[in-house]
């Protein structure tokens, strides 16, 4: 086969595999979709945005670690659920500053917790 096939069937197989990954049908979590529906109308990158793109991966953050946030929160998790959802500003600060690679996720949501159950407010 010459170099001038050779690269003629590469050009050809790039967008056969490129076109369908392997996990394409894998079903999208609608955190997900909301991420790349702000991809798909350039609003993902654009500063204006900011908010948005924060409430989308703060959204996909949660569901993402809805188990580790039920056990941090223990027997509160819906009453600080609640506090959190009034104060969605926290909420999305505080979910997107946090890494997996690098964090300890439940440890970390330990700090948004209730101090004792005499307060209503969390510590």
């Amino acid at each position: 086969m010459s170099k001038t096939n050779r690269w003629i069937v590469f050009v050809i197989a790039i967008p056969v595999f490129v076109a369908r990954p392997a996990w394409a049908d894998e079903p999208v979590s609608d955190a997900d979709q909301a991420i790349v529906d702000l991809y798909k109308s350039g609003k993902l990158f654009d500063k204006r945005e900011y908010k948005a793109v924060r409430a989308a991966f703060a959204h996909q953050f949660a569901q993402k670690h809805q188990s580790e946030i039920q056990s941090a929160y223990g027997e509160d998790a819906e009453q600080l659920t609640a506090w959190l959802k009034e104060r969605s500003d926290i909420k999305e600060s505080f979910y997107t500053a946090l890494n997996e690679k690098y964090d300890k996720v439940e440890a970390a949501l330990r700090l948004f917790s209730f101090p004792s159950k005499s307060t209503n407010t969390p510590t």
